[in-house]
């Protein structure tokens, strides 16, 4: 376990890889949907790759978006649509070592590329009131709430957040330690007391990876904060967005607009 991990940890890792003509295909009709694929030059002499969902009003605010780990940045279309018809720009940062970003995935260096990528999206002309937020689903809704506690944001929009990388592993490998083998742990709660800005949370009552009495326990330790819980009935722990539907859409317009 201690030298595959990588395998359980990040599942996208080789999916439609930027050397394969899938991929090039791949990239080729995210275009066709209005989404433009970016890069720019990021922390380490390295290369931040994403996508950019333009919102079809013009000057709005934007959302930084993480996918989740068994994802890539041309396989979230059910993600970014939501949160584009929410009234947001979206940029959706590709992960190293996912797709045909170089590197090898770790905390450091995503916290590190979506730093830069913050900075990316404050240098547009059409953010509106330079309101940004931050958001994204599973691990990625972790490294979102990371990414809060360490800058200055609008809000934050996390859908089904894991608490740490052990909780999914675990799913994985029941009754086995793996905590202390993990190289890459995205333990969460010591970064929570940090964020000052209003959060958003979606979570489906049915999510058997993380139960909604330890989401519940995140909404406490961010203490007196405004944090808003939306509970998805039935959702598991990956189709929050497809059972949450159009009330969850509108739920987040609302966060959104309100969210100063």
């Amino acid at each position: 376990l201690y030298f595959t991990q990588d395998f359980f940890l990040f599942p996208g890792h080789g999916i439609y890889t930027g050397k394969t003509p899938e991929w090039q295909s791949r990239i080729a009709s995210v275009g066709t949907r209005g989404y433009v694929p970016v890069d720019f030059a990021g922390p380490d002499a390295g290369t931040v790759k994403g996508l950019w969902a333009p919102n079809p009003g013009g000057v709005a605010p934007a959302i930084l978006w993480f996918h989740s780990r068994d994802q890539n940045i041309t396989e979230i279309n059910q993600h970014l649509k939501p949160l584009v018809a929410a009234g947001l720009h979206v940029f959706a940062m590709e992960y190293r070592g996912y797709g045909d970003s170089p590197g090898k995935t770790t905390e450091a260096g995503l916290l590190a590329d979506a730093s830069a990528s913050l900075e990316w999206v404050e240098k547009r002309d059409d953010v509106g009131g330079k309101r940004i937020f931050v958001g994204g689903i599973e691990i990625g809704g972790n490294l979102a709430l990371k990414v809060a506690a360490r800058n200055s944001v609008t809000g934050v929009i996390v859908v089904s957040p894991l608490p740490n990388m052990s909780t999914a592993v675990a799913r994985k490998i029941p009754l086995f330690p793996v905590d202390f083998l993990l190289k890459q742990k995205f333990e969460l709660y010591p970064d929570l007391p940090a964020i000052a800005a209003p959060v958003f949370i979606a979570h489906g009552t049915a999510d058997a990876v993380v139960p909604l009495f330890r989401v519940e326990a995140m909404v406490a330790a961010l203490g007196t904060r405004t944090v808003t819980l939306r509970e998805v009935e039935g959702a598991g722990h990956a189709d929050v967005f497809e059972k949450g539907g159009k009330d969850l859409e509108e739920s987040m317009d609302v966060f959104v607009s309100r969210a100063r």
